[in-house]
């Protein structure tokens, strides 16, 4: 059985667009069906955007080359080229503590406007969260 949400609930978090909610609706849902890339490239900038607090060189340390691939293109389809830049900048730049510094700080210093994108990626979205479909 599919897990499912209430709809005023979905409707709520994407109302207050409270980001690590919609994170966790998209990670709960997307165990029991596949859902639009634009929720996985959602997650998995979102994860990246938090591992800032422990500097993201430790992100990329274990991160598999074909999800490097996927987000890459993924960000790319959705015309997300100045993400994709620093995402890119960050892998080839990640080889131990502070290596990465410089995206960390960017990161930190467009938080606002990630937020915003990543919320704008899916907004268009949120039907495929809700209960009745």
């Amino acid at each position: 059985m599919d897990v499912r949400f209430a709809n005023s609930y979905v409707e709520g978090v994407f109302a207050e667009r409270d980001l690590l909610k919609i994170y966790h609706l998209i990670s709960v849902i997307s165990d029991e069906r596949e859902l639009p890339e634009e929720c996985w490239l959602f997650n998995r900038l979102l994860e990246w955007m938090g591992s800032t607090r422990s500097g993201v060189w430790q992100y990329y340390e274990h991160l598999p080359a074909e999800t490097y691939e996927r987000i890459i293109r993924a960000l790319e389809r959705f015309g997300l080229e100045t993400v994709a830049e620093q995402y890119r900048s960050g892998h080839s730049a990640w080889a131990g503590p502070d290596q990465a510094a410089s995206v960390d700080a960017w990161i930190d210093a467009h938080e606002e406007e990630l937020e915003d994108t990543v919320f704008r990626l899916i907004a268009g979205r949120k039907e495929v969260l809700l209960e009745a479909r």
